[in-house]
């Protein structure tokens, strides 16, 4: 937070980190500002670092966020959701249900015990008058006032009971009227709550319809994944805002509440040096469909899925089984790009243009990465020349070579005096340098150091 962009250990990490076609990191870059113009132009440098993650729709950029709004805003907002009530969601979904399927609501209230219906009002009146007859009595007889108020303890409770009764009974019959597919769809499509795209978030009116709790409680579902794909979505959808313009979708069945995803190369094993995948939150959850918010830009976005499966887990640890990913890729046009973007950052590489090879360097990599394999010849000889662009532009930024003699004009060795010793074109600090009053080597940048003086 608070960052500017500037060329400091975090951005250049974080240029390494969206340039490793291997990773697939979501980044998301705020402005205080909110002219598109002045962004532009004020922070170029950070599009220019993001490009790589840009270019595969793993970037998004929003404008006039002022965080000290933005987080007490958002903390207030966790607060309230924290802090409703389950009932209250059930409410709201039989209203909309109301107003979207009146014949469901009336059938679903058809078959409600009345008598169920009948002892909620008789408690309730019984509560109410016994309430007016202690308020009545308090300023007349302390005793007759204590024998009332235990009344009203007592009654009060068995209200709250016979209230929970029935929350429970049209809980039950909405649950088994949703269970068709027909309904969840709905829900889905014109019910979607409100919510900020890249949050994970859960239908919070789902999941009490299906009466789970937050954790699940003991519904040890084993999860069912039979598909999982790219598409684009709707940014608002029925005027609902989802936040994204595509994403992966996840279908199966018994999705839990707290159901989580992961992701693989095909048949590749755990991550090295990790006992278990990386699991993430879906951005929407209901109990047959996850959508993962992802780059919108096509055909690299989905491109990027391609040889890999992916497995979801519920809250107990019970997983489903790894599902490959699947998408219509027309190869034709994959291969014409993959060759086009090879020739294109080719020639700008041998023109001395290495800064504008990287990236169709990196795309065509990536195009054969993903239609070729990761062990193909091809993808070895691309990545190794895209790894040679990169490592030419940053040599083309740096004033000094090896052997070169500096003085270090700022930070903790000000004054120093040194040989560069050797050249680390992925670090902010590129140069080693062996100082010549024999202590050991440090690194410095570019703009630390200057030619020392004959």
């Amino acid at each position: 937070m608070g960052c500017g962009g500037w060329d400091d250990i975090f951005m250049s990490s974080l240029s390494d980190l969206v340039s490793d076609t291997e990773l697939n990191p979501d980044v998301i870059w705020t402005f205080y500002e909110s002219d598109e113009d002045v962004i532009r132009s004020k922070y170029a440098h950070v599009f220019t670092r993001l490009a790589p993650a840009t270019s595969r729709g793993r970037a998004q950029f929003y404008a006039g966020v002022d965080l000290h709004v933005f987080l007490p805003q958002l903390l207030e907002r966790l607060k309230d959701g924290a802090a409703s009530d389950e009932q209250a969601h059930i409410n709201e979904i039989l209203e909309r249900l109301g107003e979207l399927s009146p014949e469901l609501r009336h059938s679903i209230l058809g078959k409600i015990d009345p008598s169920l219906i009948l002892r909620v009002d008789d408690l309730k009146l019984k509560h109410d008058s016994l309430e007016k007859e202690l308020s009545e009595t308090r300023d007349k007889s302390a005793e007759r006032a204590t024998v009332l108020e235990e009344q009203a303890i007592r009654l009060a409770a068995e209200l709250q009971q016979a209230q929970a009764a029935l929350t429970s009974s049209r809980l039950a019959l909405t649950s088994a009227a949703m269970k068709d597919i027909s309904w969840l769809t709905m829900v889905r499509t014109q019910m979607m709550p409100k919510q900020p795209g890249r949050v994970p978030f859960h239908n919070s009116k789902e999941v009490a319809l299906r009466g789970y709790h937050a954790s699940a409680g003991a519904q040890r579902a084993v999860p069912v994944l039979t598909e999982v794909t790219w598409s684009p979505v709707g940014y608002q959808e029925n005027k609902l805002h989802r936040g994204y313009y595509a994403a992966l979708i996840f279908k199966g069945d018994n999705f839990v509440p707290g159901v989580v995803c992961t992701y693989r190369r095909n048949d590749e094993g755990l991550p090295a040096g990790n006992s278990d995948y990386f699991w993430q939150l879906p951005n929407i959850y209901f109990g047959d469909y996850l959508e993962i918010s992802t780059g919108d830009g096509a055909p690299e976005a989905p491109l990027s899925w391609r040889g890999y499966e992916f497995q979801v887990k519920n809250p107990e640890g019970q997983v489903s089984e790894w599902v490959r990913f699947s998408y219509p890729f027309d190869d034709t046009i994959l291969e014409s790009l993959r060759i086009e973007s090879f020739r294109l950052g080719l020639e700008l590489l041998e023109s001395g243009k290495a800064s504008d090879a990287v990236e169709p360097l990196r795309k065509s990599y990536v195009f054969t990465d993903r239609m070729l394999g990761i062990d193909d010849p091809d993808t070895k000889e691309k990545k190794a020349i895209w790894n040679r662009a990169i490592d030419e532009a940053a040599l083309s930024k740096l004033r000094f070579r090896v052997s070169d003699r500096l003085t270090v004009v700022s930070g903790e060795r000000d004054g120093v005096t040194g040989t560069v010793e050797k050249l680390l074109l992925r670090h902010l600090h590129a140069y080693l340098i062996r100082p010549d009053n024999g202590d050991e080597p440090f690194q410095a940048s570019d703009v630390q150091v200057k030619p020392r003086e004959a």
